[in-house]
């Protein structure tokens, strides 16, 4: 019979949304189809101005979890009080900015770093990011996932921990990566 193509989902917003204490699962996600299903992510996606909190506090998530897609924009977006940080890019997204994103007390989890970066093509400007609890992680990790996190730009933002003598504030896990971060 042959593969059936599934159709992507593009040019979509979400914007002005408040996302609350979700149990088990991420805040605010753009994932791929189902194991196996062959169906990918579209491109242009704006997520704006939205409140996530408390996401996954059963199972330890983030607040946005980007995973697939193309130029993405998170812009104007608050995060705050989720266990596995605010924002995670990876598997097959590229093409992200975030831009004006406000996190605070992010991890609750000594497991995740609160921005992680394991996607090609991302900015990340005029943002603020202040860490809470993560001893084992820094407060923003870049590593490879699925992909190579190749031109990753980091402008403009605030990095900091919310207690004297955190951790370390930014992580390049993959030692082939120092040269391609600006």
């Amino acid at each position: 019979l042959g593969t059936v193509a599934l159709p992507r989902i593009s040019d979509s917003v979400v914007q002005n949304c408040v996302v609350r204490d979700t149990i088990t699962n991420d805040g605010i996600v753009i994932h791929e189809g189902p194991e196996g299903a062959r169906a990918p992510a579209g491109a242009n996606f704006i997520l704006r101005n939205n409140v996530v909190s408390g996401s996954g506090s059963d199972s330890g998530e983030q607040g946005f979890d980007i995973a697939a897609g193309t130029n993405v924009l998170l812009e104007d977006n608050v995060t705050y009080d989720n266990p596995s940080g605010s924002i995670g890019l990876g598997h097959t997204a590229r093409g992200v900015t975030i831009r004006r994103h406000y996190s605070r007390n992010e991890p609750t989890r000594d497991t995740a770093a609160t921005l992680h970066i394991g996607a090609p093509d991302v900015t990340v400007e005029y943002s603020v990011f202040v860490g809470s609890s993560s001893w084992n992680k820094p407060l923003v990790e870049i590593e490879k996932s699925k992909q190579q996190p190749d031109n990753v730009r980091l402008y403009n933002n605030v990095f900091a921990w919310n207690r004297p003598g955190g951790g370390r504030i930014v992580g390049i896990s993959f030692h082939s990566l120092e040269d391609r971060i600006v």
